[in-house]
């Protein structure tokens, strides 16, 4: 969600990485839209999926903006300014060229047979190299104070090598972004939306790779079942999960949508084989928590045959983190402290744990909860069940791996000569090794009367509580709210449930700026 309301997305959506298309995010109240395909989580593989998207606005938007960029590149270079031509006449030329650039574009991909992704990339070649065809004298010039055509020659030939290479290159990974993600009927879908002629040799093409691919081809619409209560539910191919889950409101968590936050993990019970294959974020967090081997994170897998999954993952008796074998470790590290129980510091004591599996690990937290989902604590202002679904770590998974928590503690000083850190209990704590993930603070603007009673910052599980608590024990009505950001847009949605006028105080002129 972060390019969604980044300030650069004017940029970011210039530059083709961020789509207009978003899709639900439910700790998001009232939602703004996450991005489908996030850049900033996937940035080699984001491009494509867009391309081939069962949502065909996705793969719009990266089209028209790479067939208009040649011919507008070219009008800039060539097109006379005013006062040679008038202004609307350089404008008109301005338009012409790209609309005939478009439209070669579009005449290339109905007629050659080949992916629109190829096409894309070759026009987005013919961009780059045509820019720098017209630029190269420029940049030389700036350079060398001279004209050198030996040098300019140079560059271009040198910048057409490269893009020769990222051709090759770009072109590699779509064979295998296709072989591992996308299905035969997905596939078929894209080919024929993008008016290729001929389709069938990308059928035979996959039949080829099918063979290598653990998980086989989907015939028809596959059927997934939800246990215990035996709901079927008939899902296009490579839907995921979470999707398929959430069409259907069932109760699920959704964090970050590309599994790494651990907050939707559901058991397989049959047909893991019909899932798309563990990619490495989500093995990951399939690692730190701990559960059993038919576990998978809703976000990630895609539904390529039938299946049946349960929505409460199985707790091993005993959870045990995955140690790496052979993995040479400091046997002097006897014990070490991380300052700060969030999702670093979790991550960090479990990757501690997995190259040493004899060390002491302490884990320092100020407040007085385990790891929880920091997205959806806007609940706990309007919801009654608390902290409930919001923990991603049971608290059996800490004593099982042998992570010593400490709980509603502050660390007070570090001593670095004697490698010891302070505690507000009035202890001290000895380490050999201390990793700091103490995360980031509420700003708070310089206000006067700010520290008043009723004031709060939302930051934490205990901001939101306690926000809740003062209206009730206030029988608060109205509230104001300082910020027209995402997490100000969620505190204001969640007093409004609460029965409270709300009032949002934004600095700039539009709001998630």
């Amino acid at each position: 969600w972060c390019s969604s309301i980044c300030p650069l997305l004017p940029v970011q959506r210039i530059y083709g990485q961020t789509p207009f298309a978003t899709v639900p995010n439910s700790h998001c109240q009232p939602c703004v839209g996450c991005t489908k395909n996030c850049y900033d989580f996937n940035p080699a593989t984001a491009y494509l999926a867009d391309m081939y998207d069962e949502d065909k606005r996705f793969a719009a938007y990266r089209k028209i903006f790479v067939g208009l960029f040649p011919g507008f590149i070219l009008a800039f270079y060539t097109i006379p300014e005013p006062p040679v031509v008038s202004l609307w006449t350089m404008y008109g030329l301005f338009g012409l060229f790209s609309l005939v650039s478009l439209g070669f574009f579009f005449l290339l991909e109905t007629f050659v047979k080949v992916s629109a992704n190829k096409v894309t990339v070759l026009f987005g070649a013919l961009a780059l190299n045509t820019y720098y065809w017209f630029n190269a004298p420029v940049i030389v010039a700036v350079l060398t104070g001279a004209q050198h055509m030996g040098l300019i020659w140079g560059l271009r030939v040198a910048v057409f090598e490269l893009t020769l290479f990222w051709i090759y290159r770009t072109w590699r990974k779509e064979k295998y972004f296709v072989r591992e993600f996308i299905t035969l009927e997905a596939r078929r879908d894209a080919l024929q939306d993008s008016l290729i002629l001929n389709p069938a040799p990308a059928a035979s093409a996959h039949a080829g790779a099918a063979s290598t691919s653990k998980a086989p081809p989907a015939s028809g619409e596959p059927m997934v079942r939800i246990a215990p209560d035996g709901v079927e539910i008939k899902v296009k191919p490579n839907r995921t999960l979470l999707e398929v889950i959430e069409s259907q409101n069932l109760p699920i968590e959704a964090g970050c949508r590309m599994g790494v936050c651990g907050a939707d993990p559901i058991c397989v019970r049959e047909g893991m084989e019909n899932l798309s294959p563990v990619g490495s974020d989500e093995r990951g967090t399939l690692e730190r928590l701990g559960l059993g081997p038919n576990t998978r994170m809703a976000c990630m897998a895609r539904v390529r045959g039938a299946c049946t999954i349960a929505l409460k993952p199985e707790e091993p008796e005993m959870y045990q983190s995955s140690i790496i074998t052979g993995y040479q470790y400091d046997r002097a590290v006897q014990k070490v402290v991380i300052v700060g129980n969030g999702i670093a510091g979790v991550t960090a004591a479990d990757h501690v744990r997995r190259r040493h599996p004899h060390c002491e690990i302490h884990l320092i937290g100020r407040e007085r909860h385990h790891l929880y989902n920091r997205m959806g604590i806007t609940r706990l202002i309007y919801g009654r069940s608390a902290m409930q679904g919001l923990y991603l770590m049971p608290e059996k998974w800490y004593d099982d791996v042998g992570i010593t928590c400490w709980l509603n503690t502050r660390v007070t000083g570090i001593d670095a000569a004697t490698q010891q850190i302070q505690l507000g209990t009035g202890e001290t704590l000895a380490y050999d090794r201390l990793i700091l993930t103490t995360g980031s603070e509420s700003f708070v603007p310089p206000i006067a009367n700010v520290d008043l009673p009723g004031s709060f910052v939302l930051r934490t599980a205990e901001d939101a509580m306690a926000i809740r608590a003062y209206v009730q024990e206030q029988t608060a009505k109205q509230a104001v709210v300082a910020g027209g950001g995402l997490l100000g847009l969620e505190a204001a949605y969640g007093l409004h449930k609460l029965g409270l006028q709300v009032t949002v105080l934004e600095r700039s002129t539009a709001l998630l700026t």
